[in-house]
């Protein structure tokens, strides 16, 4: 692979997730009063060890879905370790998420949710690269938040282990 398929992978992946977070909104129901209405951006760092263990950034919006439900979707890239080799990798995943706190009155709020992703590993289908589909199971915690930053800690399974800090920005009336 070379370096100038790198950010073409992961301007697809940005695509792909901007046109899933477009149909989310686009597909948002009637929400109940006092539900939180403002969309919030997400920065994440995560490490998925699977076949190959990949360390990744991603960018990407919160869309509430209700008092309770937040889908994410997010894109970003990284590098990735496969058969002894470092190579450029990318990622969209669209996860739907159920807070167990939305109204911060406890100081750490836990969330659990599903969703899919889709990861690219550079090299092509020959070297064991390419796309490939995942169902995605996740837990986190949320911590307070500060200076309008809601901090998480997550933990998942979706092509591989994964462990992810993340950054959500805060609202006014929740999280």
């Amino acid at each position: 692979m070379t370096r100038a398929a790198i950010p073409g992978a992961i301007a697809r992946a940005l695509a792909g997730a901007a046109v899933l977070l477009a149909a989310a909104a686009a597909a948002l129901p009637a929400q109940a009063a006092g539900a939180p209405r403002h969309v919030q951006l997400e920065a994440r760092g995560d490490v998925i060890a699977g076949r190959a263990t990949a360390v990744q950034g991603a960018l990407g919006l919160v869309v509430p879905l209700g008092t309770y439900v937040r889908t994410s979707a997010v894109a970003g890239g990284g590098t990735v370790s496969l058969g002894g080799e470092t190579r450029g990798s990318a990622r969209a995943d669209v996860v739907a998420r159920f807070l167990f706190d939305p109204f911060l009155e406890r100081r750490w709020g836990s969330y659990g949710g599903a969703g899919v992703s889709a990861i690219y590993t550079g090299g092509g289908r020959e070297r064991g690269g390419g796309w490939r589909g995942y169902l995605l199971a996740v837990a986190g915690i949320e911590g307070p938040p500060a200076h309008g930053i809601l901090p998480a800690i997550e933990i998942g399974l979706g092509g591989g282990t994964r462990v992810g800090v993340v950054l959500r920005s805060a609202g006014a009336q929740g999280r």
